[in-house]
């Protein structure tokens, strides 16, 4: 567990940060999330804690996004079946309300494969109640509809991300909190539990793949 003077000292450490840039802190509105893995992923309640609009757990936060697309979807149901209405129009509105709300923060979910499915598969029931056809194929759905599995479409996202991140001054907090990932301790306690999907190890995936081409010379991410 994380001791109180952590705690404190943290506390301590963002007030000066913010007070550089002219941020005041008031304390009593502070809410402090202590995250620490178990090997019970159930009692990790810190999971569903929301900052800055996503849920801190990437699985939890993707379920809420599909939760909160299919609301909006279902907000301006009349649309969907209006024959008036021409499909590629139906498309836009689809991609302005509701797909912006299923993807929102998507670059830095770390989905294992299972997820990653059960993401794609909401989208596609997103897309085919547009067409109103539950038994269109997956190949002709997204050539009718422009376009491609939310996964690939995540997998860009994220290395666009990642590169912009690498770009920023290494005193940025993205940068920082890569550095702590990575420098790893001689004498800190190794997790014993199953290996987890986490957004590191999706990274170092996708260098993997990469590397199989052939086109350019790849190695695993590191300090």
């Amino acid at each position: 567990m994380i001791s109180h003077q952590k705690i404190v000292n943290v506390v301590y450490t963002s007030k000066i940060i913010l007070d550089e840039h002219s941020l005041k802190v008031n304390e009593d509105k502070w809410e402090k999330t202590v995250v620490i893995r178990s090997k019970d992923r159930e009692r990790e309640e810190w999971r569903n804690t929301k900052k800055l609009g996503s849920l801190l757990g990437d699985y939890e936060d993707m379920r809420r996004r599909i939760q909160m697309s299919n609301n909006t979807m279902k907000s301006v149901e009349k649309i969907w079946p209006n024959k008036f209405i021409k499909i590629d129009q139906k498309l836009k509105i689809y991609k302005t309300i509701v797909k912006s709300v299923l993807t929102y923060n998507m670059c830095t979910w770390g989905l294992t494969k299972a997820q990653t499915e059960e993401l794609d598969r909401a989208h596609r029931k997103q897309l085919r109640k547009i067409f109103n056809d539950k038994n269109k194929r997956n190949a002709q759905l997204y050539i009718d509809s422009h376009e491609v599995p939310i996964s690939v479409e995540m997998k860009e996202r994220r290395w666009r991300a990642f590169g912009h991140m690498l770009r920023l001054h290494e005193e940025a907090p993205c940068q920082q909190a890569m550095t702590y990932y990575f420098t790893i301790p001689e004498k800190a306690k190794r997790f014993s539990g199953r290996k987890r999907s986490t957004l590191p190890a999706i990274l170092n995936e996708g260098i993997k793949e990469a590397a199989k081409t052939k086109t350019l010379p790849v190695s695993c991410l590191e300090t």
